[in-house]
């Protein structure tokens, strides 16, 4: 919540409240701006897309009860295991840090390719691999299912649904009109 006060002390109470951002890039917008935040509304609809900027894969993580789930590793050193991958461990159990450690490892063993942006989420964190931004209209539709096949590739290697590794990235996030939680939104 700090960081979002600090970067945006200009802005309406009402952005701090559920924000997120788009991973790629839409042609239009719905209607009048919204009252609250001055921002036009989304017209969040893959036959809206104009740009393919990124691919990427969600991790969900647990909070363990935690009183900060966001500062667990220094708040709770003791969940934080001596050896990460020596067994896998269920997906809400996970901490932000052991995930982005367990991101890390993959990327670093070569089993996924190097990661251009790890970001935190409000409850795990984003992996991102840029693109040169792709121009998209929907009279080619290969493009957008080939991005869909790129993201669904990423989320089963670094699910193990292909083998030795399990994080817990969410199915549900490989489509190119995701919007994603920025950390520290409510």
């Amino acid at each position: 919540e700090e960081h979002l006060e600090r970067l945006y002390k200009h802005v309406p109470e009402a952005l701090r409240d559920n924000v997120y951002f788009t991973v790629n890039s839409y042609c239009r917008s719905l209607g009048s701006p919204r009252k609250s935040t001055y921002l036009a509304r989304s017209a969040r609809k893959e036959f809206n897309l104009r740009w393919l900027n990124a691919c990427y894969v969600d991790i969900d993580v647990g909070r363990f009860g935690c009183e900060d789930g966001y500062l667990l590793g220094s708040k709770c050193p003791e969940l934080l295991p001596d050896e990460i991958l020596t067994s896998k461990p269920a997906s809400k159990s996970l901490s932000w840090e052991q995930a982005l450690l367990q991101a890390m490892i993959l990327e670093e063993r070569g089993i996924i390719p190097p990661v251009s942006i790890y970001a935190r989420s409000g409850r795990g964190i984003y992996l991102f691999w840029l693109l040169e931004p792709v121009f998209y209209h929907l009279e080619n539709e290969w493009i957008l299912h080939d991005f869909k096949n790129c993201n669904k590739a990423l989320l089963n290697t670094v699910r193990g649904d292909l083998g030795e590794p399990v994080l817990p990235g969410d199915p549900a996030a490989t489509d190119g009109a995701r919007i994603l939680r920025i950390h520290g939104s409510r």
